[in-house]
């Protein structure tokens, strides 16, 4: 039994290429389908049309529309799905206008009381995993959060390997 249909507008390029962005994507859909709604995943590329994106959210016959990140596109498609009756749930991650978000994803208030917790049970320097998907500027804000919570930090690299091994790899020796 379906209480209502919502569509996940989701870039597919950044589906593909973002661990962030496929994560949220795909946790988004299960915890619909927990809640007796149907997840229509509707995947758009930047080549597409704002036409074309409305007539295939229309065509998922969708009570709503959650859209994560959306690009300038969105400025074209809200009026559109406005028209049509069909709300839209913006989410934002941080580094873009707030203007058409009702939902914004603050990960270094979260970052900030791990820490904190670590350090109340002794911890006092941290490994940074860097990998080739994350900006400058997030590695940046990390460690200014670790440094003024005063707390040392190792950077690892990912690498080639697989993230199993690499795990595997932090867990090795005391600390």
């Amino acid at each position: 039994r379906v209480k209502g249909i919502v569509a996940i507008a989701a870039s597919l390029s950044r589906f593909v290429t973002h661990q962030d962005y496929r994560t949220f994507v795909i946790t988004m859909g299960r915890e619909l389908r927990g809640h007796d709604l149907a997840a229509a995943e509707t995947f758009y590329e930047s080549t597409d049309t704002s036409s074309g994106l409305v007539d295939r959210l229309k065509e998922c016959h969708a009570d709503k529309v959650i859209w994560y990140r959306p690009p300038k596109l969105l400025r074209e498609v809200l009026p559109r799905l406005h028209d049509i009756g069909l709300p839209i749930v913006g989410v934002n991650d941080g580094g873009f206008s707030r203007a058409c978000f009702q939902y914004e994803i603050s990960r270094e208030p979260a970052l900030i009381k791990i820490v904190r917790e670590w350090k109340s049970e002794g911890l006092d320097q941290v490994k940074v995993a860097t990998g080739p998907m994350r900006s400058p500027i997030v590695e940046e804000r990390i460690g200014r959060i670790l440094a003024e919570l005063d707390v040392g930090t190792k950077s690892v690299t990912l690498s080639s390997q697989s993230p199993r091994r690499f795990l595997d790899s932090l867990v090795k020796g005391r600390n």
